[in-house]
Formats: C-alpha cells, sequence, structure tokens
C-alpha cells in the first residue's frame, strides 16, 4: 500500500485536463456512469475471481473516507489519465465515458482530502512544538538570551506541506514527554539564582592563547611559524578546517556565571592582498573579519566547532593595524568566546601542495626540509606544518591580546528570578 504522502503526491498529478473538465461538465452519476463503467471494463480484471495488482473494484462505493478507497480512486484516476486502463488488448470506453469517470473520481478526491484536512469548524487541541515550546518557556523566565538550547535534544515536530505547526501531526509520546521535564529542569537551572550577587571581575589573555600541544587521540594543533610567543597568536584558517577558532586553553571551564559579559580584543588584519593569484575562500577585495562565537568544552573540543557554537559578534579589521575592538555579549556558566575567522580560506590543508608547487620560490625551507617524494610522511608532522606556516603568505587574523569582564547584574535576583518567585 502507498504511504497517504504518495497518494497525495500522485492526486497532485491527475492532469490538468481532468480538473478542466471537473470545472464544466455535467455532474456525473455514480450509480448511472460510474459503476456501469467500472462492471463493463474493469471488474473482469479486478473483481471476485481475479485481482490484479491486488485491486478489487467490484466492492469499490462512490465512500472515499477510507484510506483503502482513497488510494483505490485515486489509482484509477492514473492509470485512466495514463492511458493504461484498459489494457490495449480489452474492450475500450469511449472517450468521453472515461473523461466523465476522471469527473466524478476527481471531484470525490478532492472533497475527500478537503474533510481530512477539515478540524470541522472546531479548533484542534495540539501541544506546542519544539520552536515554540522553546520560545515561550524562555519568555516566560526571562530567558531570551541563553545561548544553550535545552530543547536541542526534542526528536523533529512532523511536517505538512512544510508547516510544522499543524495540530493533528503535533501528537505526544513519552519519549517527549522525559524530553519536556528534562527540558524544564534545565531552563529552571538557569532562571533560579542562588547565593549571593556575582562579583565583577576581569579576565585577561596574552599570546599564546592556544598552546602547540597534542590533544586526545594524537592531534596535533599545527602550530603557526609566524606566532610570536608574548606578542601575538594567528587564526590561521577559516572554521572549515582544524585550528580554525583560536581559543583560549586557560579558560577551558568558561565563566562562572551566566550574564552579560564585555568581552575585548586587539587583532588585525595580515596580507590581505595575498600574493598568490587564487586562494580557496579568501577574496582580496573584502576586509578581513573576525568573529567571536562562543562554545563549551562540555561539548567538544573549542579548537573545533561544537553544537553548543553560539556567534555572537562580528567585526571587519583594517590591514595592518592593531587595533581595538569591544562587544557586549551574553555567556551561559560554562561557556567561553572565542575568536574566528569566518572569511578565511577554507582549509589550507586542501590547497597547500598546490600552492607550494606553483610558487616553490616562496617556500624554500620547506622544499628543502620537507618536500620531494622521499619525505613521506614527515611534511606532516607538526614542524612541517610549522616551517609551511611560517613560510605561507595568506591572509591571516593575528590576535594580541583578550579581554573579558563580568557578569554584568542589573538587579539582583536575576529578571529570571523574580519571573518565577516574585
Amino acid at each position: 500500500m502507498r504511504s497517504f504522502a504518495k497518494i497525495c503526491a500522485a492526486f497532485a498529478l491527475t492532469g490538468a485536463r481532468a480538473l478542466f473538465a471537473l470545472e464544466t461538465a455535467v455532474p456525473v452519476s455514480y450509480e448511472k456512469t460510474v459503476r456501469p463503467f467500472l462492471d463493463t471494463y474493469c471488474v473482469s480484471c479486478h473483481g471476485p475471481e481475479k485481482q490484479k495488482g491486488d485491486r478489487r473494484y467490484d466492492t469499490l462505493g462512490a465512500d472515499l473516507s477510507s484510506d483503502a478507497a482513497l488510494e483505490l480512486w485515486q489509482d484509477i484516476v492514473d492509470q485512466l489519465n495514463r492511458g493504461e486502463m484498459p489494457p490495449p488488448k480489452s474492450k475500450q470506453p469511449a472517450a468521453a465515458h472515461t473523461q466523465q469517470v476522471v469527473q466524478w473520481a476527481t471531484a470525490q478526491l478532492l472533497t475527500a482530502h478537503a474533510a481530512r484536512k477539515s478540524a470541522g469548524g472546531q479548533t484542534v487541541l495540539r501541544r506546542l512544538n519544539r520552536n515554540e515550546y522553546n520560545r515561550s518557556v524562555r519568555h516566560l523566565l526571562a530567558l531570551e538570551p541563553l545561548l544553550a538550547d535545552p530543547t536541542d535534544s526534542f526528536p523533529p515536530d512532523e511536517t505538512v506541506e512544510n508547516l510544522d505547526n499543524i495540530g493533528a501531526t503535533l501528537v505526544t509520546s513519552d519519549f517527549l514527554l522525559e524530553k519536556h521535564l528534562s527540558a524544564a529542569s534545565a531552563y529552571l537551572d538557569h532562571a533560579i539564582a542562588t547565593g549571593p550577587k556575582p562579583q565583577v571581575r576581569t579576565y585577561s589573555f596574552h599570546a599564546p592563547f592556544c598552546k602547540n600541544e597534542r590533544v586526545a587521540g594524537g592531534r596535533d594543533k599545527r602550530p603557526d611559524g609566524q606566532d610570536v610567543p608574548g606578542q601575538y597568536q594567528h587564526i590561521r584558517k577559516s572554521t572549515t578546517d582544524v585550528g580554525g577558532f583560536l581559543c583560549i586553553e586557560e579558560f577551558a571551564e568558561g565563566v562562572p556565571h551566566d550574564g552579560y559579559y564585555t568581552l575585548r580584543f586587539k587583532a588585525q588584519a595580515v596580507n590581505r592582498n595575498f600574493p598568490y593569484d587564487h586562494l580557496v575562500g579568501a577574496r582580496k577585495d573584502e576586509p578581513l573579519r573576525c568573529a567571536v562565537v562562543a562554545g563549551s568544552a562540555a561539548c567538544g573540543d573549542l579548537d573545533l566547532k561544537t553544537s553548543s557554537d553560539r556567534q555572537l559578534a562580528e567585526f571587519e579589521l583594517p590591514d595592518d593595524e592593531p587595533t581595538w575592538f569591544e562587544t557586549r555579549v551574553w555567556l551561559d556558566a560554562g561557556y567561553q568566546p572565542r575568536l574566528t575567522f569566518p572569511n578565511g580560506p577554507a582549509g589550507v590543508k586542501q590547497i597547500r601542495e598546490e600552492l607550494v608547487a606553483r610558487y616553490p620560490t616562496t617556500f624554500p625551507k620547506y622544499l628543502a626540509n620537507y618536500g620531494g617524494p622521499n619525505h613521506g610522511t614527515k611534511k606532516y608532522s607538526s614542524a612541517g606544518w610549522s616551517q609551511f606556516y611560517a613560510e605561507y603568505q595568506g591572509p591571516r587574523v593575528r590576535v594580541f591580546e583578550i579581554e573579558l569582564e563580568g557578569p554584568f547584574n542589573d538587579r539582583w535576583p536575576t529578571r529570571s528570578h523574580e519571573a518565577l518567585f516574585g
């Protein structure tokens, strides 16, 4: 049996000629026109003695309220519109008779589908979909800025014609109820303020923010040969490749309290007008940009993208001019702000060998120590990457200092706490 969705899709393709006939022809009687058509041209192959294709039409009436009847009538309309029924070697009906049957069946299908969609003038009792639930609870508890989304683990809401708020499809299960209770608990954890008002603190960080050490699984963090410890560190690539985030390793646990923070950082755009004739994902005609993305180490290595990531701000950087930038951001407890390079090259790793081959004079030390077939995997070692980046002249974002101050609470207990307890 075809699914109801497939039936609806097939119904949409029944043909313009049949619809035109539906609108212009005289109404057709089932008993006088349709039933005789089925008995004469269809029942011999789809009746009590033989049911080709598992189709039986001798018991098929004018009521299309059931799924089985709806599917059979849709199949009949499809077959007649395509000229596949009756078979070529069988007795053939007059074209006008076939058109009358198609007209009647199409009208009945339209009526049946409309009845299925109708709520009979009554409001369908339904639950909130995932998006509505998330927004409603945030509004009720004054948690609109919250970065975490406790509904992430909800199963997706079923859609009808690309809409996910149709009451008939918004059913509830014990699994979904369990997820709702877990989400409600998470919202309350953020809303309830316990203890004294958190003191405003200032955190200052200097290069290197992310150390060039091996991490779990033996993956190198690919040291940049142009980093200068104590002065600055680069965001080498975009977020589509390893090393796209400049995280703060000593701040891995993130901020201790939910709240608004003031973030300041000193950064500089380098090599926007790079000497290569092409570089995947980077353009010379637009300023380099630096974005602030918050994430939680509980959701993964902050050198990479995580499911917790939320972009908070983005800045255009002047060329070759160290500049301070400042923004006010909300951070959940456990989140830290990281810097990323949204319009940088989309993965230098993929174009490294091509760059070295096309511009060998710009990579003399790399070619001397790591180039050629005899070096094997040595070229992909941490030292090989460092030497490549020491000579690489592609676009970079250079970061000198990062400061974070907060949390700033204009009242205590918080608005969220007061929304619960007054």
